[in-house]
């Protein structure tokens, strides 16, 4: 059965309640200069939203929805009001992905090695309560149909660049 929107959002409210941490136990961006909320050096920064959440986001005034091939990104245009970012900041530097067994868990984020100081040190450099809390987000998201699909779509790009970064080292050994 297709949900409805409502449904959607009320699965992305849920979800945010879910997940009241965060990796430290102050503003982990204090500690790099926000680097996950910065531009790179091409200017690019952003990141996507889930099914519904580009409603809940179009009004901010630090950051503005663009339309993307796979979902809305929102592009972050100054420090944001942290109880209104999207999940996939809530969840940074941490991303589901599947088990050998067929289940769901969190781990770091490969990609996010290049920006996050913690991400570097894995799951043990961050709060056991946030970790929880992001496995708990995820479950909640997973039931979802249409946020499923683009948490699939996600955790497929990030297998795919730990495919290409195992390949590239492979090359200097």
């Amino acid at each position: 059965m297709l949900s409805t929107m409502t449904d959607i959002i009320e699965t992305i409210i849920r979800a945010r309640a879910a997940i009241p941490s965060t990796p430290l136990a102050f503003d982990c961006g204090s500690r790099c200069g926000a680097a996950c909320c910065s531009a790179d050096e091409d200017g690019q920064g952003g990141v996507w939203l889930l099914p519904g959440e580009d409603a809940l986001l179009e009004d901010v005034s630090w950051g503005h929805v663009v339309p993307a091939p796979t979902a809305p990104m929102l592009m972050c245009d100054g420090p944001c009001d942290r109880d209104a970012r999207p999940l996939l900041c809530r969840i940074f530097p941490l991303t589901p992905f599947v088990r050998k067994d067929g289940s769901i868990g969190v781990r770091t984020d490969a990609r996010a090695a290049a920006v996050c100081p913690l991400a570097r040190g894995g799951k043990r450099a961050m709060l056991p309560a946030f970790v929880r809390d992001v496995e708990e987000v995820v479950r909640i998201l997973m039931r979802e149909e249409t946020t499923r699909a683009v948490l699939e779509e996600w955790m497929r790009l990030e297998r795919e660049y730990r495919r290409q970064a195992r390949a590239f080292d492979a090359l200097f050994r």
